[in-house]
């Protein structure tokens, strides 16, 4: 889409449900009192697959940071080629063979390379027939299937042909073809916004000296005094006007015309002299309000004032629109005519608002002279002092710097990593879909795929769009706890990845070496917060992050970690609800903290499990399909799966690829794959012991959030009313 007006429309729709999305999973989250919601009962009652639940994030908010992006990612390839470390990313690493563009062996390839390709020879049919195998069925399946498979390659290249093939089952020549058309359209799309813009900018300074200008700037003057003179009428004195950060006289008028304003100071006039007439209205009787019952949803930010403006908008001017001679696709004059209007409504209220302020410290010190001075002479309270803003701002201790010359200086001190190309969907894993009470031996608890979308609902989700951020409610800094080898590093790089983020790396023994003066920690959080702020959205990583909550550190431990943790708790603090940055802690012995000031310091909580069967299934499946291994009769991935129950998902990849070594592939087709070759390899890997895995679900246990969730639940088995608790 390159209308650049459908497309305001568009994204201004896309941002109403992304927020209306995460309200509704916070909500669930006060429900649950857990990051976990349970989604099994519902795809079984719905009769859904678990994968029709999971969300992508949307093109719109990728393709509008496209450029920005590239440019970042060639200012850090050209710092780190300066600095001799342009092979710094591990091209061995599952996670990096794991992309999207890997192509997996299918079965019927599979199948395909254990056909003999001529026919058998005598031992064969003496071996065949004593296995009582009849060799003629078998050819004729086998002419069967290849006649089978060229339909399917013809198929397949008329599709391509077509250009409706999916992505890799097409020739490569309609793939690249596809792309620049994406890249076309992509560019032509920005020129057409920059076209709009420019001449909403130069329609605007037109308009700003005309006689329309200053009739609207006349009727909103007018307006706005005659709600001070009602407001008095009312209270006895004049209100406070609004401040500049919640919009001014805009603030009172919102969602409203300047008749709708008119029609309501009329209504209320006539509503205060029937008041006055009947006297005093009487007192109503004592009692509690009807609530209602059951749960209540808190207020959207969302339904009512961006997805109803959308329907309004689209229902007005494009429900019933003829874009047919508009081949171009080029901007509408009428709607660019409206938004020419709303922004000269904005440029006057701002020049009106300080006038009116003025003009209402004027009245209000006339009515104060002429009360005091009818009045007796009374002491003086003293004024109460203002709140101020919570939200800390830190001084800034390089204000004549370049930003490019941060962002490298960073880099140098290997601060700023690079991150690896791994998606949410590289974090391979099934949905948990056993019920609460469905039986007393089988937990409750989040699989794999239950903890990828946590990852999207809490994290990346909200972090998307800068619009959602500043009105969702959204938590700062996340903890993943989970034993080793689970993942946890992996989904750090995954949110970097899809949200486009710095990775900043805080680890102990990363800055070990660096920022190491009285002022080091200091200097290092001002350079992380305004280099983070100033390049949104922003990761700040610290993998075993217990260590910075603990005063006896393990002997292998050489720097304090402790050394920036008063610097990170004061940079958190200038955190808004307007920035994108998110504070990310790793760590698989929690239990060495202090529980109060890491919990405080991290709002949620997300706890990786061993994998259930579900998902070792899977994982087996992708780990040997990715190194290339045929899966056959004789490897029974349902026993790898049973046997690696105490195992993570690192072990089983490794496994797999000490397994199928360039050797071992070449005999698959002699001598296919077996389970005991899986077995005895994944035999040498530390498993998750008893002892570790009780350690870390005691201490998730006796958790703040625990706690609560379980009085609840008790006092519902109880028979008493928790909504109201929730």
């Amino acid at each position: 889409m390159v209308h650049p007006q459908k497309r305001q429309l568009v994204n201004k729709c896309i941002e109403g449900v992304t927020g209306r999305i995460i309200e509704l999973r916070h909500e669930l989250f006060r429900i649950n009192m857990s990051e976990y919601a349970p989604f099994g009962p519902f795809c079984v009652e719905q009769q859904i697959l678990p994968s029709d639940l999971d969300m992508e994030l949307s093109r719109t908010f990728r393709y509008d940071k496209v450029q920005r992006l590239q440019r970042r990612a060639d200012l850090l390839d050209y710092i780190l080629v300066s600095m001799g470390k342009s092979d710094d990313v591990d091209s061995m690493s599952v996670s990096t063979q794991m992309n999207p563009d890997f192509k997996i062996q299918e079965p019927s390839t599979a199948y395909n390379s254990q056909q003999p390709t001529r026919p058998p020879s005598v031992s064969d049919q003496i071996q065949m027939k004593r296995k009582n195998v009849n060799w003629r069925k078998v050819l004729s399946q086998f002419k069967i299937f290849q006649n089978r498979l060229v339909l399917v390659n013809m198929r397949s290249y008329t599709d391509g042909f077509l250009n409706m093939a999916f992505r890799g089952k097409y020739p490569q020549e309609l793939e690249q073809a596809e792309q620049q058309v994406v890249l076309q359209r992509i560019q032509t799309a920005q020129e057409h916004a920059d076209e709009y813009v420019q001449r909403v900018i130069l329609e605007t300074e037109t308009l700003q000296d005309s006689d329309a200008a200053r009739n609207l700037a006349e009727d909103i003057q007018r307006n706005i005094l005659q709600w001070m003179l009602e407001c008095r009428a009312v209270t006895g004195t004049f209100p406070e006007y609004p401040a500049v950060d919640l919009g001014g006289a805009a603030a009172i008028f919102s969602h409203k015309t300047l008749e709708e304003v008119a029609d309501e100071l009329d209504f209320g006039v006539d509503e205060k002299a029937r008041a006055k007439a009947k006297g005093k209205a009487k007192e109503r009787k004592p009692g509690k309000k009807e609530l209602p019952e059951g749960f209540t949803m808190r207020t959207s930010n969302f339904l009512d004032d961006v997805l109803v403006d959308v329907s309004i908008e689209y229902d007005a001017y494009w429900k019933f629109r003829d874009e047919s001679s508009n081949f171009k696709q080029d901007f509408s004059l009428n709607l660019l005519t409206q938004r020419v209007h709303e922004n000269l409504e904005d440029i006057l209220r701002e020049q009106i608002d300080e006038e009116m302020r003025q003009q209402l410290d004027i009245l209000t010190m006339a009515v104060e002279k002429t009360r005091m001075a009818k009045a007796k002479p009374k002491k003086v309270k003293p004024e109460k002092k203002k709140k101020k803003d919570k939200r800390k701002r830190l001084k800034d201790l390089t204000p004549n710097v370049e930003m490019e010359d941060l962002f490298s200086e960073l880099v140098r001190n290997d601060v700023i990593k690079r991150v690896r190309p791994l998606t949410l969907n590289d974090f391979i894993g099934d949905v948990n879909l056993v019920a609460e009470g469905d039986s007393a031996r089988l937990q409750c608890q989040p699989d794999l795929g239950d903890i990828r979308k946590m990852i999207f609902d809490f994290v990346i989700l909200p972090m998307s769009n800068g619009t959602v951020r500043e009105r969702v409610p959204c938590c700062k800094s996340l903890l993943i706890v989970g034993p080793h080898g689970c993942g946890k590093k992996m989904l750090v790089h995954a949110i970097c990845n899809e949200l486009g983020a710095n990775l900043f790396d805080l680890t102990a023994h990363n800055i070990r070496d660096a920022y190491t003066d009285r002022d080091g920690p200091q200097m290092l959080m001002h350079l992380v917060m305004k280099v983070g702020k100033a390049l949104e959205p922003s990761v700040i990583f610290i993998d075993d992050c217990e260590l910075m909550f603990t005063k006896k550190l393990p002997p292998e431990v050489k720097s304090s970690p402790a050394r920036i943790k008063s610097s990170l708790v004061k940079a958190m603090k200038t955190v808004g609800l307007d920035d994108r940055i998110m504070l990310i802690g790793t760590t698989s012995r929690p239990y060495l903290a202090a529980k109060g000031p890491l919990l405080k310091m991290y709002e949620r909580v997300v706890f990786i499990y061993p994998p259930a069967y579900a998902s070792r299934y899977t994982l087996w499946r992708s780990a040997i399909r990715l190194y290339e291994g045929v899966v056959t009769r004789s490897l029974m991935l349902s026993t790898l799966a049973q046997i690696s129950s105490n195992f993570t998902a690192n072990d089983i990849f490794n496994t797999a690829r000490q397994v199928l070594t360039a050797k071992r592939l070449k005999r698959q087709n002699i001598k296919p794959l077996h389970t005991i070759e899986f077995g005895d390899v994944l035999s040498e890997s530390t498993p998750i012991y008893v002892e570790e895995l009780d350690a870390l679900v005691t201490w998730l246990k006796e958790t703040p959030l625990s706690k609560k969730r379980e009085e609840v639940r008790a006092l519902e088995a109880a028979g008493i009313n928790i909504f109201d608790m929730l």
